[in-house]
């Protein structure tokens, strides 16, 4: 048997077995009870695949990046400390009142192009570090607390609860004991935090001195789009748990606090090495402001970065809260993520 196609005449393929038309396998029919089976046990994400990582790209451990962004680090400082102490050679061997001009052209190499290289690494190679490990901690690290158990309520002996309709929802019934039975209950943002923060704060406080800023505003921002996905997900496919609604605006109080915590310490850093380098500079006639170090308009450059985001988040559970129509909210839930997730979410 042939059949046309392009005008060309191929064989047609039969199955093993029978007779009929052969069709591609499309859709792996097998995974759909694996996957209703873990949609009982844990919250399972549209692009679930999405978080889905070469095991390559995890193989270090968080300590080793950690050394990695540090080393990093003292190559930023001892570059910055070369650039002063080439500037300082060459004014000290040049004539103050006649500057000569090999001298000048040494001057201009050394402001141009070392400047460049400390921006290339702290941008690009500091820059890329900070971001991995940021995204690495809250997509891969807290990957079941974030997108497979927030928000998704067992009852009180570890069962599956039932996907309530956000309309048809007492708040206050999530939130206190029945006689005899235990409410359900569901991991929140602010628990997570509260057993994260301090190595969160600690892993901000080793940052290299260049680079915390751009450590804290990273894992600030990954955490709360990882947030308003999980609640926007289960918005969009109806199974936002009614033991959530009242909790919405504590977890995002918890991410702005731990934000705040966050940069608190780094401007506490940046306060005592700028006393520290003014001493220094004070005691050895006057140096250079360093190069690799942060200011304070940086910190409040971050911090005005993560207070946008953080608004949008608290946008996001009043909309919630507001309106207890799940169609309503499963409708806004796919315009945000687009068409093709809403007719995914449907």
């Amino acid at each position: 048997d042939t059949v046309s196609i392009g005008g060309e005449s191929r064989p047609e393929r039969h199955r093993k077995g029978g007779g009929g038309s052969s069709r591609p396998k499309l859709l792996k029919f097998g995974g759909s009870s694996k996957r209703k089976h873990d949609s009982e046990t844990r919250n399972v994400i549209v692009e679930a695949e999405l978080l889905d990582v070469d095991s390559k790209a995890v193989a270090a451990p968080i300590h080793e990046v950690s050394v990695r962004i540090a080393s990093l680090g003292f190559c930023l400082c001892e570059l910055d400390g070369v650039y002063h102490k080439l500037f300082n050679s060459i004014n000290g061997c040049d004539d103050s009142d006649i500057p000569t001009l090999r001298h000048n052209d040494a001057r201009r190499r050394i402001c141009q192009e070392l400047p460049e290289l400390l921006d290339f690494l702290r941008e690009h190679c500091g820059g890329s570090l900070t971001r991995y490990l940021a995204q690495r901690i809250v997509f891969f690290e807290l990957r079941q607390d974030i997108f497979e158990r927030l928000y998704f309520a067992v009852d009180g002996g570890g069962r599956s609860a039932p996907a309530t309709p956000v309309d048809m929802v007492d708040p206050g019934f999530f939130m206190a004991d029945t006689e005899g039975q235990s409410a359900p209950s569901c991991l929140t943002m602010s628990m997570i935090i509260a057993r994260r923060q301090d190595g969160l704060l600690s892993l901000a406080t080793q940052t290299p001195p260049a680079l915390m800023v751009p450590f804290v505003v990273e894992l600030g921002s990954a955490l709360v789009y990882a947030w308003m996905y999980v609640v926007l997900d289960y918005l969009r496919r109806a199974r936002f748990s009614g033991a959530a609604l009242p909790v919405l605006d504590d977890d995002v109080d918890a991410m702005g606090s731990l934000v705040e915590g966050m940069m608190r310490e780094v401007r506490r850093h940046i306060s005592a090495n700028t006393n520290a380098r003014s001493a220094a500079g004070s005691s050895a006639g006057g140096r250079r402001a360093s190069l690799t170090g942060l200011s304070l308009q940086d910190c409040d450059e971050g911090q005005r970065r993560l207070a946008e985001l953080l608004q949008s988040a608290k946008t996001l559970a009043w909309r919630v809260q507001s309106s207890r129509d799940a169609e309503d909210l499963a409708r806004f839930a796919g315009r945000v993520f687009g068409d093709r997730a809403e007719a995914l979410g449907e």
